[in-house]
């Protein structure tokens, strides 16, 4: 490890000493940076690159950010959550020995100026500019900071799916960095009002998708101070990163008092749960294996909901969708559920928050009717189509999203969505910020 004197430390304000921080929800940390080339340094979550993406931002960069948070030996994490990793011991250790490399990579970055730490603990304003399916221009807005880990004002707000195998439990092990944040909504009032950027942000980077990132320092002892104390009057709900945030909780219980300073927190992006400041899409469903025919699905659907048939031809996989929609080989089918008395009774067991959201009544109601035991979610309506429309699977559902409202009850209620309902979107970008544990105090 890198002592002080080969560290490089970008200089900033040093903000004043505020109140013991300790106990905060919520607090500003010492970022880790690229000190230049962003545009083919950064990337986007670990777990949505495939190995082709993977391999690409491999060889656009030697100091790509994949290379520490998805190293090569290792694959893609599509393969590892599908069971890529087989669990053995000779693949855990080869999972080990390529974050072990990772590892030593990154300190070989901050060793010769590659990555710079910031000189104090601050809160990171971070804005992604972007256009929706319709063209209209759009901003994300949030703060990035340390969120406490296993305090009871952190909640989730969807059930996980259980992953066959993971890679990152090794990786904070080995590199003990968050590399990429989590994402968290805050129940806050009063958060959006301190989150306008002030001057030119320190880190401004356009992804492959023509999403604008940029991260402003916020280093002034009174927003610091500000930020921390309201992120800390509500609840923060998690909205993506519950597998990251469950295993920063495995890490730290597993080295008790051995932990590293810092390890009891986690990197997270803070959004207010507000439609102005987020943008929530849907997850939608491959269906390969039903319990009737394709062509039988209408007919089968007809008896628990009011279907409709559209020309697939005119179907746009653009748009979010507005309701539910069935795709089968050669047909698409609006469906409006149509609750019958075993249904509702069904549907009664749940809590009153869920009872209404069409992601509830396709698991509890439709799925079970279908026979439908094998269910792979995607968030591009596009994949879905094409995987009927090739004959890769029988059928496929889009969802609508779930709304802000919808995702404020649940939360308030103590419950959960079921699992990948929604995706929010953009994805915060790894490596426009980091957080390693021996930068901080």
């Amino acid at each position: 490890m890198e002592t002080a004197a080969t560290t490089s430390v970008r200089c900033v304000a040093v903000p004043r000493a505020l109140t013991d921080m300790t106990d905060a929800t919520f607090t500003p940390f010492r970022g880790l940076r690229f000190a230049a080339g962003l545009d083919t340094r950064t990337a986007p979550p670990y777990d949505v690159i495939d190995a082709g993406e993977a391999a690409a931002l491999r060889a656009a960069d030697d100091r790509n950010v994949v290379h520490i948070d998805l190293p090569v030996d290792v694959g893609d994490a599509g393969a590892a959550a599908a069971g890529g990793l087989t669990g053995t011991a000779e693949a855990d250790e080869s999972v080990r020995a390529a974050h072990r490399h990772a590892a030593d990579l990154l300190e070989t970055w901050v060793a010769d100026g590659t990555l710079v730490v910031d000189a104090a603990p601050v809160f990171y304003l971070y804005c992604q500019g972007y256009r929706d399916t319709a063209g209209r221009m759009g901003q994300t807005t949030g703060v990035v900071g340390a969120l406490r880990i296993g305090g009871s004002e952190v909640l989730p707000h969807e059930q996980t799916t259980k992953k066959a195998s993971s890679d990152r439990l090794v990786s904070l092990e080995e590199t003990r960095t968050n590399i990429s944040m989590i994402y968290g909504l805050s129940l806050a009032s009063g958060l959006g009002a301190l989150l306008e950027p002030e001057g030119p942000p320190a880190v401004a980077v356009t992804d492959e998708d023509g999403v604008h990132h940029r991260l402003w320092e916020i280093t002034s002892p009174a927003r610091i101070a500000a930020l921390t104390e309201v992120t800390a009057s509500a609840p923060v709900v998690i909205a993506d990163g519950h597998h990251r945030y469950t295993v920063a909780a495995r890490y730290l219980d597993a080295m008790g008092d051995a932990a590293p300073v810092g390890a009891d927190r986690i990197m997270t992006f803070v959004v207010p749960l507000d439609p102005d400041f987020l943008v929530v899409r849907p997850i939608h469903r491959v269906l390969n294996h039903l319990g009737v025919e394709a062509a039988d699905v209408g007919a089968r659907l007809a008896e628990i909901a009011d279907v409709a048939e559209i020309d697939p031809g005119s179907l746009d996989t653009d748009a979010v969708p507005a309701s539910i929609t069935v795709l089968v080989p050669g047909a698409a089918l609006r469906v409006t559920p149509r609750l019958r008395d075993a249904d509702r009774a069904v549907l009664a067991a749940e809590p009153e928050c869920l009872r209404s959201l069409a992601v509830v009544w396709l698991h509890k109601i439709a799925l079970p009717h279908l026979g439908a035991d094998q269910v792979v979610f995607h968030h591009s309506p596009e994949v879905v189509a094409q995987r009927v429309h090739v004959g890769a699977a029988p059928a496929g559902v889009l969802l609508p999203p779930v709304g802000v409202a919808e995702i404020a009850a649940v939360a308030d209620a103590g419950e959960r969505m079921p699992p990948k309902t929604t995706f929010f979107w953009p994805k915060a970008r790894t490596g426009v910020v980091m957080r390693r544990f021996a930068d901080q105090s």
